[in-house]
């Protein structure tokens, strides 16, 4: 074999194994862009709720669109809606069969989240709603232990004309009123000892 054509073979075989490389190093760049869109693009549901984009989350609805997603931490986009004060994005949801006691992975619910955040009216739309005003989350904290811990006063009268239980004791034994005691808040101790309840 003489020396051109050996020169021709391998340059041959460097330019397929330069094509190879290539070609793997595209593959990989391909899987770290799919991996990145996973790790960054959230359900089109979840992201529309989380910024309050009441038109997108009914627009999805008509279109068949279940309003029952949840983001990559296990947060119901109601929740995330809740969040975010977007009682708008909440009332379409709603309106699409939302489970509204949908729960994270700490047990919270969006009437959870807003009752302790002080979210009178998307409180009272969730109620509206039928959510469960005494779900308790992973440590026992009811809504109305939240609203009262962090004095939304407002809050606790809609939850306490709503049925929430006000003597259901938290994991560390406390009840809505301990809270509101413990951390001063003396409207929510007034209204509460005016509504009956007792340490």
């Amino acid at each position: 074999m003489g020396k051109q054509a050996i020169f021709d073979r391998r340059a041959f075989l460097a330019a397929a194994g330069a094509g190879l490389v290539c070609a793997a190093a595209g593959r990989i760049r391909s899987a770290a862009a799919e991996i990145d869109l996973n790790i960054f693009n959230r359900d089109p549901m979840v992201e529309a709720a989380a910024k309050g984009d009441a038109k997108k989350v009914r627009d999805m609805i008509i279109t068949g669109k279940s309003p029952n997603a949840n983001d990559a931490e296990g947060r119901p986009a109601i929740m995330l809606a809740a969040l975010n004060n977007n009682p708008e994005v909440i009332e379409e949801m709603i309106k699409g069969k939302v489970n509204c006691n949908a729960r994270d992975r700490l047990g919270n619910t969006a009437l959870t989240v807003a009752a302790q955040r002080g979210f009178d009216r998307v409180v009272t739309i969730l109620i509206a709603a039928k959510a469960n005003v005494n779900q308790a989350n992973r440590e026992s904290m009811t809504p109305l232990s939240l609203a009262a811990q962090s004095g939304h006063l407002r809050v606790v009268e809609i939850l306490m004309k709503a049925g929430a239980d006000p003597t259901i004791q938290d994991q560390t034994g406390r009840t809505a009123l301990d809270w509101a005691e413990t951390n001063n808040r003396q409207q929510v101790v007034r209204y509460l000892r005016g509504a009956g309840v007792k340490s």
